[in-house]
């Protein structure tokens, strides 16, 4: 079982007319998605509003197949995403999150997740960045990293506002609790500017630590201890928008570590995959991440659909 842990939000999305289209997402709840859609167990664990935004998030959840039994209901209210989108359908991002549900988590609450003893815990993003509720993820992770495959996802959001200095500090101390660490180069050019991002993504290797670098449409490689490095290409396509390409793709990846046995070690996986495994999961995580930008916001291909778009690619080259 993959439990997905994080922010349950509303983006609103503005479209070509200038108006905004409320749809669920929130980078955890996205990947949580995305893993279900692809075939894989998973469970999200969130806070909920129980406001109407909070209704149609469930609702969305339960439709896709992700497990909602560690969910906490919450009364604080939804927080907002606005995604403003740019002729090339890259995002910016403002936030209303002040006294929102996602931050407000208790010891109770998460403690049903380690009750679990999940295969594997993904986290990162504006949960992993916002008091007081992160410091307790913190917590959590510490309690699961010998027995559970941590998955850290980066995606920084420089529109918070928060000093530079304060979150380099905090992604160093994350990315010491997780086993696989994704970000993107954006992510680690703004935390360590003027720095090539792959010498700091190597810097954070360990032998069981993973960094996943993402560049965009030029593709993503995985740095390992020891200075190995493997690089796939990326998979051209139509944009519609680059909404929850990041979350999907790492909901891809850890399916496809999943069906390939890797989870089944927890926290040791990793440490038997090979190049070939390695080239193989994040090919499969990239077309997940490809097909999600021909669609408008968060919107993860079923495992139907990408069976589909690989033959249409295959065809095509």
């Amino acid at each position: 079982m993959i439990v997905a842990l994080g922010e349950a939000l509303i983006d609103l999305i503005q479209r070509p007319d200038g108006l905004f289209e409320a749809r669920v997402g929130g980078g955890p709840l996205n990947t949580a998605v995305t893993i279900a859609r692809l075939g894989g167990a998973v469970e999200f664990a969130g806070r909920v509003s129980s406001d109407a935004f909070g209704t149609r998030i469930l609702e969305r959840l339960r439709s896709d197949g992700v497990g909602t039994t560690l969910i906490a209901g919450a009364a604080q209210p939804t927080t907002l995403s606005v995604a403003t989108l740019s002729d090339t359908g890259g995002a910016d991002y403002s936030f209303y999150l002040q006294g929102t549900a996602d931050w407000q988590w208790t010891s109770a609450e998460l403690g049903r997740v380690a009750e679990l003893q999940p295969a594997a815990l993904h986290v990162g993003s504006l949960s992993a960045a916002i008091e007081p509720g992160s410091a307790l993820i913190e917590t959590l992770q510490r309690e699961l990293a010998t027995t559970t495959l941590i998955s850290y996802d980066m995606n920084l959001r420089p529109g918070l506002g928060l000093a530079v200095a304060r979150e380099r500090d905090r992604v160093e101390r994350q990315v010491r609790l997780a086993h696989i660490v994704k970000a993107s180069d954006d992510d680690i050019a703004w935390l360590h500017p003027g720095v090539d991002p792959f010498l700091t993504a190597a810097s954070w290797t360990a032998p069981e630590r993973a960094v996943v670098v993402t560049t965009g449409a030029a593709g993503a490689a995985v740095l390992l201890h020891g200075g190995h490095r493997i690089d796939v290409p990326g998979v051209p396509v139509e944009v519609a928008d680059t909404i929850g390409a990041g979350d999907s793709f790492c909901g891809g990846l850890l399916v496809a570590l999943d069906r390939a046995g890797f989870l089944a070690d927890g926290s040791r996986g990793i440490r038997g995959m090979t190049s070939a495994a390695w080239t193989t999961a994040l090919s499969f995580a990239m077309r997940v991440a490809a097909l999600t930008c021909t669609r408008v916001g968060a919107e993860p291909p079923t495992l139907r659909e990408l069976d589909d778009f690989a033959v249409a690619v295959a065809g095509v080259s």
